[in-house]
């Protein structure tokens, strides 16, 4: 495949020319971008859009070409080792023009669109490279598509470069000098790929003749394959647009924040053997107090359940709701991301393509939340096992609540499936009332109390070990244990936050003075928490714009935008740089020091 040589030089030379201007701050945003970040980026800046649009949200419009893209980048690596030459540049040009429009309005809708336009004309790669695995004209003219993607977002990076420019004087002049133009050049750009598409379509034809000369049973056999295929891409890209949020990554966060050894007595408990051993359909809930852990205790029953031999062949569908992450709370995303996750193996069942292609039909392209709970009532109906997590849905709202709840009602008539439910939920939430007749397991204190004393050594000797927290008699290391242990009451959560105090108090004595005057229960910890916020002047002034700003903004900020938002002062005429404050006293002052959540 030595022709494909001057394909890797023409995506060499299309990445170096877009990151040659690049800032620091951009290069961090491009090497570290991936179609989640990308998705992430553009959920955030729908909430600056929202009172103003009215279609299909941002990041829907964005998924059919970053799943393209997806696609393409695999597929490509199967000739030769050109994935990371390929998609990284890809993702990062993308994440950086978008970054770059959203500081303009009235334009990053458009810039959506256009990527949106891209991704609606792509052609699709994987339909081809199974058809015809030995065509290299066909790569060809297949990459030549996508290294036009960078030289798109090269003009698009200039232009919102010469933006920047152009609004210190005046928005109304970048508009008419520079947009415009460079939307009329982008209809000539969507031409250019409607070519390719075509010159694509001419080389599949070549390459389908080509194939058909060895055997009329081998062309047959192709179309069925390429049918097959075309259907296949279709339940991707329906899938692809089934509003969810990742949870696997979110599983892998759990993993590393648990402790080896925790959350091992559930898997003895009467109640859990019961609901895990029912020979048909089983529901149980988890309750405890806030703090107590009941997020990673699902997590490592969800480990638990995909390492089993025994339910090797059964589906582990499971979410974690976060009240830190709004979009998690939301009905039509809790349905989703189940339905997704019972889908993303095997596609699309037979007994669900209707149903799908009514959702999706020519006039619609959204599934509502009735649409979902019947998707995933059928989808379940063609699964002979499947278990069931379900953390923290407590913290949605009412309505959220009610159109889960009403999903696990309509599980009760599943056929001849069977699946099991486990729910996680605070001890004094009016959910619990809703699970009268649901067998109950509490995290009780004493239950809690083996993996209290496991957690709570580990992170004594890891802060021993980091120097956060200094001790000169080693004897100290098993009186903060113990004392942390029995004052615990079952809260990871109120250990976390006591270690921190201890961490700050600077000799031996003090240790114990904090050991001995330690707060009752996480509402006394957070008075305190307060309290000391209170004293601290500069940090009291810090938090207090924090606040405000995080009260009245439209839309979630991040790190950086609030160290922008609290360097200023209400009479402040120009911007002064050294008066940021430093991202990391923002963290401590606004959520604690290292402060860990359960």
């Amino acid at each position: 495949m030595g022709s494909i040589v001057p394909h890797k030089d023409a995506w060499a030379r299309a990445r170096d020319r877009y990151v040659e201007d690049l800032s620091k701050e951009e290069k961090a945003s491009y090497a570290a971008a991936t179609p989640e970040t990308i998705l992430y980026g553009a959920s955030a800046a729908e909430y600056i859009h929202a009172s103003s649009s009215s279609s299909v949200k941002i990041a829907d419009k964005l998924r059919p070409l970053v799943a393209a893209i997806e696609q393409y980048g695999k597929a490509l690596d199967v000739y030769t080792n050109t994935y990371s030459l390929v998609l990284s540049p890809l993702w990062g040009s993308i994440r950086v023009v978008l970054l770059l429009a959203s500081e303009y309005s009235k334009f990053f809708d458009r810039i959506v669109d256009m990527f949106a336009r891209i991704g609606d004309v792509l052609p699709r790669f994987r339909v081809y490279e199974n058809l015809f695995p030995n065509h290299e004209r066909l790569i060809q003219a297949l990459s030549i598509a996508y290294v036009d993607i960078l030289d798109f977002c090269t003009e698009a990076k200039a232009v919102f470069r010469r933006g920047r420019r152009a609004s210190r004087v005046n928005l109304s002049i970048f508009g008419n000098l520079t947009w415009k133009p460079f939307e009329r050049q982008f209809q000539h750009q969507i031409d250019i790929f409607r070519v390719h598409l075509q010159n694509i379509e001419k080389e599949a034809s070549l390459s389908h003749m080509i194939e058909a000369a060895d055997s009329r049973a081998v062309v047959l056999a192709n179309q069925r394959q390429l049918e097959k295929a075309k259907k296949a891409d279709a339940h991707r890209r329906m899938i692809t647009a089934i509003p969810s949020v990742d949870m696997y990554a979110k599983q892998k966060r759990l993993q590393r924040l648990r402790h080896e050894g925790t959350g091992s007595w559930i898997l003895k408990n009467s109640e859990y053997l019961h609901w895990h051993n029912a020979s048909g359909s089983a529901t149980v809930c988890c309750f405890g107090i806030p703090g107590c852990g009941k997020t990673i205790l699902a997590s490592s029953i969800v480990d638990v359940l995909q390492s089993d031999s025994l339910v090797h062949q059964a589906k582990i569908v499971f979410y974690y709701c976060d009240y830190a992450v709004q979009r998690t709370l939301q009905g039509d995303i809790i349905l989703g991301t189940i339905l997704k996750q019972l889908l993303i193996d095997g596609g699309i069942p037979k007994e669900l393509e209707h149903k799908f292609h009514i959702g999706f039909g020519e006039d619609t392209h959204v599934l509502d939340v009735g649409d979902l709970i019947d998707l995933v009532s059928m989808a379940l109906k063609t699964c002979p096992l499947t278990y069931l997590i379900l953390d923290g849905l407590d913290e949605c709202d009412k309505g959220a609540r009610k159109e889960v709840l009403k999903l696990l009602d309509r599980l009760r008539d599943v056929g001849r499936s069977t699946i099991k439910v486990l729910i996680t939920c605070r001890q004094e939430d009016q959910l619990l009332r809703s699970l009268l007749e649901v067998p109950k397991i509490q995290l009780t204190s004493s239950a809690l109390n083996d993996d209290i004393r496991l957690f709570v050594a580990a992170a004594v000797q890891s802060r021993i070990h980091s120097n956060d927290l200094t001790i000169q008699d080693p004897n100290l290391a098993k009186e903060i244990t113990d004392e942390l242990v029995s004052k615990a009451d079952g809260m990871f959560l109120w250990v976390s936050f006591q270690l921190d105090d201890l961490c700050e108090a600077p000799s031996d004595a003090l240790i114990r003075h904090t050991l001995k005057n330690l707060p009752y229960g996480l509402m006394e910890t957070y008075e305190r928490i307060l309290t000391k916020i209170w004293h601290d002047h500069i940090t009291r002034d810090i938090v207090r714009r924090i606040l405000m700003w995080v009260v009245s903004a439209r839309r979630p900020l991040d790190i950086e935008e609030l160290r922008e938002a609290a360097g200023f002062e209400p009479n402040q005429e120009s911007w002064d740089s050294d008066r940021l404050p430093n991202a990391n006293r923002i963290i401590e002052a606004y959520v604690g020091p290292k402060s860990l959540h359960f």
